[in-house]
C-alpha cells in the first residue's frame, strides 16, 4: 500500500510476479503436460500469487487494477485451453468448467463485486 492508501504498486508487483509464472505454464504446455497438470500448476503456483491477502486490498481496486489481475487469468485460460477464442462467454465458460472462478476464495469477492459494479470497484 502506498502513502496515499492506494494499491497500485502492490497490484503491479502481483501482476508482474503472476505473469512471470505463466512463462512456466507455457513451458509445461510445450513439454506436453496434460490439461489436468496445467490446471494443477496454475492453481498451485499462479493463483496463490493473485489471491495473496486479497481480502485486504480488493475493496480498494480500481477497474484498471482489477482488469490487470484478470488479464493474467485470461492468459492462463488461453494457455490451458488453446481452442478457446477467449471471448467473454468462452472465458467464463472455461473458468467455471475448470473451477477457476474463485467462488470459494477471497478473490471471488473481487469478481463478484466487479460483476455488480461494472464501472468501478472502489
Amino acid at each position: 500500500m502506498s502513502s496515499d492508501l492506494r494499491w497500485k504498486e502492490h497490484i503491479d508487483a502481483t501482476v508482474s510476479k503472476a505473469a512471470s509464472r505463466l512463462h512456466f505454464l507455457k513451458q509445461l504446455k510445450q513439454a506436453g503436460a496434460s490439461r489436468s497438470d496445467l490446471l494443477h500448476f496454475y492453481t498451485a503456483v499462479v493463483r496463490p500469487v493473485l489471491e495473496y491477502a486479497c481480502l485486504v486490498w480488493y475493496s480498494g481496486l480500481t477497474v484498471s487494477q482489477f482488469n490487470a489481475l484478470e488479464s493474467v487469468q485470461k492468459r492462463a485460460v488461453r494457455i490451458i485451453y488453446p481452442e478457446t477464442e477467449c471471448s467473454s462467454s468462452d472465458y467464463w465458460f472455461y473458468l467455471v468448467s475448470a473451477k477457476l472462478h474463485y467462488t470459494d476464495t477471497g478473490y471471488g469477492h473481487v469478481v463478484q463485486h466487479h460483476q455488480r459494479t461494472s464501472s468501478t470497484i472502489l
